[in-house]
Order: C-alpha cells, then structure tokens, then sequence
C-alpha cells in the first residue's frame, strides 16, 4: 500500500510515481510503498444498529454484534448506505448510551492500561478499553485486548490505534478521528505497526479525516465506515492497506468512501512480501485512483488466493469508480483469483476486472 507517510507532488495527469519511504513512529514498516508506481492525481457523526454480519471466512471467526436496520433500498447505495444495510454513520462507533469518560482529565489509568506521554498504553494482557474519550494514541502492547466503545481523536502524523506485537487485538464500536481533514487529520486510524499482529479484528468502526483507515496485513476487516478521508501535502490515501502477507485478511461489508482521485480505498500491495489469501467480499466502496489495487506487483511474486466478490462499486465521486478506474493490479488469471459478482452501485451492472 501505501500512505501513512508516503509523500507526493499531486498532478492533475495520468503520470505515476513511486511512494518515498517515511516512518512515523515507531516499527520497520512506514505506510510507504516501495517498488510500486501508480498514477495520482490533485485533486460528527452519529448512529446505529450494528452492521449486518454476513458470512465470514473459515480462516476467522464470526464477530460479534446483531444485524443492521430494514433495507430499503437496492441501488444507490452510497447515498444512503444503512438503507441497503451497509454501515454508515448510523450504525457504527460507540453505541447509543455508552458514556464517555475524558482520558486523562477524568480518568488516567486502569486495570491494564495508563496514560502516559501524551497517550494511552495498554500493557495488561485481555485488557478491556471500553467507554473512553481519548486525545491521543491508544497503543496496544499486550495480547487479548479489546478497544470498544471508545472516541479516540488524534491529529497529525501519528495513530489512532497502534498494534505493537500484539495478538488477539479487538477495535470494535469506536469512533478514531481527527477535528483536521487536512493540515491536521490524521495518518493512519489503525495500524499494524510491525506487520506481525495475528488474530486482529476490527468491527463496526467510524474512521474518518485520515489518510489511512486501516493498516493491516491479516485478521478481519469488517462493518466498518471509513470516509471523508484527509489529505495534506503528497498523502496517499487509503481506505484500507495491506503490505504484503499470506495469511489470511477478509475485508467483509464495509463502507469506504475515499473523496479524493487518490490511490484507493481498498488495497493490497507486495511492498514487503507476496499477497494471498484476500477475501474482499459484500464491500460497498468508491473513489481513489482507482477504486481496488488487487494485490500483483510489477515484476514482483505472482499474487494468488486473492477473491475480489459482490462488492458494489459506487460513482459518487468519478464516473468510473476511482478517477482512473475501478480496479488495477488484479490477475484473474492467478491460482485462487476470482473477480466475481461486483457491480455498480447506480445500475447494478457487472464491474469487470
């Protein structure tokens, strides 16, 4: 992928260039995209009933939460997507009647967790985060922990959520946001720092005014809003970003609306290793240079076990999807690949690959 800290010229043409390396934080693996070109190009909420769960993958879990409100509608889903039973700001972040207490002007420290520079770290294993307003990075060092029902607001080049090393990491039901959708928004929502988190599951989130929503390589992806992405300077942007991995990630009926002629909103890049084992599936989705970068690198390993199904491709921002397209970077001639099922959102007709 990229993002989180790639910086560009933005032109207004279809010429590519190449993500510069820039780490923000701590952790190897910056949101740059090395060895991979792509065209670019210049150019508070509320809720909720939780996000119909579909069908999961055998690789993870179901996650929890109940279904979403009636469907009453079939096309058009971007202008109104809880009315087609897709997130949106109705139906994701903390749930209604979930009191939040400031951190750390009301509270600065629990079981398993202190506010410490400037942030919250979350060092007790099968801690359990839940019901905080936070100003600051929430990090998350240690295995089996929850972040839920949360609004966490952070500005700049930094984080929303950072995995460090961590397993079993749940974000469900928070808001990660900056007040900034440009100078200030914020770099990355949730982000993998290190690229070795297992067993990561992200549900039923609102993300917004970042340059990426979320930045990771496995686990599960799912009934999360992500929109009204920020851009300052050269961002790339992402709605969500994997690096390169074979273990399994399925990013499953989510809203990802990225505004801008820039990059994605869902993509998979080999900038540190093969993609396989996607699942991209029931995803309602629009914007970015192109819409789906599907995981085949230049010259790079052979990309494979990618399925790309039954996601809706809207044109609320360009006429085809992203400003360039709907897709690239897909072989669907790959063992495993399949591009099957996607339509547009407006017409319900076929998106090819």
């Amino acid at each position: 992928m990229d993002n989180a800290g790639g910086l560009h010229s933005l032109k207004a043409s279809a010429q590519t260039d190449t993500q510069l390396s820039r780490q923000a934080g701590a952790g190897p693996i910056s949101n740059a995209t090395t060895g991979f070109s792509r065209p670019r190009i210049k150019h508070i909420p509320k809720r909720r009933a939780h996000p119909s769960a579909h069908a999961h993958p055998s690789a993870q879990p179901p996650p929890s939460g109940g279904g979403g409100g009636p469907i009453t509608r079939h096309s058009d889903c971007a202008a109104s997507p809880h009315a087609c039973g897709f997130p949106d700001a109705t139906n994701t972040g903390p749930r209604p009647g979930t009191a939040l207490r400031s951190v750390p002007s009301q509270v600065s420290s629990g079981p398993g967790w202190s506010w410490s520079d400037g942030g919250v770290e979350i060092s007790g294993a099968g801690t359990v985060f839940a019901g905080y307003a936070v100003h600051g990075t929430v990090d998350v060092t240690a295995s089996n922990v929850t972040v839920r029902d949360d609004a966490i607001t952070v500005t700049g080049d930094s984080f929303g959520v950072a995995i460090r090393h961590a397993s079993g990491t749940t974000i469900e039901d928070c808001d990660i946001s900056s007040p900034s959708a440009g100078a200030g928004r914020l770099m990355v929502g949730i982000k993998d720092i290190y690229g070795d988190a297992s067993g990561t599951k992200v549900i039923g989130n609102n993300i917004w005014h970042t340059s990426t929503g979320v930045q990771m390589g496995a686990g599960l992806i799912q009934g999360n809003y992500i929109h009204d992405l920020g851009l300052t300077g050269d961002d790339h942007l992402n709605g969500t970003t994997s690096n390169g991995s074979t273990t399994p990630l399925a990013i499953i009926h989510n809203t990802i609306l990225n505004p801008h002629g820039q990059t994605d909103a869902i993509s998979l890049f080999e900038d540190f290793g093969t993609e396989a084992n996607r699942e991209i599936r029931d995803n309602l989705i629009a914007g970015g240079g192109y819409t789906i970068y599907g995981g085949q690198n230049p010259g790079g390993p052979r990309a494979h076990n990618i399925r790309i199904t039954d996601n809706r491709f809207a044109t609320i921002y360009f006429q085809n999807g992203g400003y360039w397209g709907p897709v690239a970077a897909f072989d669907p001639s790959a063992p495993g690949n399949v591009w099957s099922g996607n339509v547009w959102d407006s017409t319900g007709q076929p998106v090819s690959a």
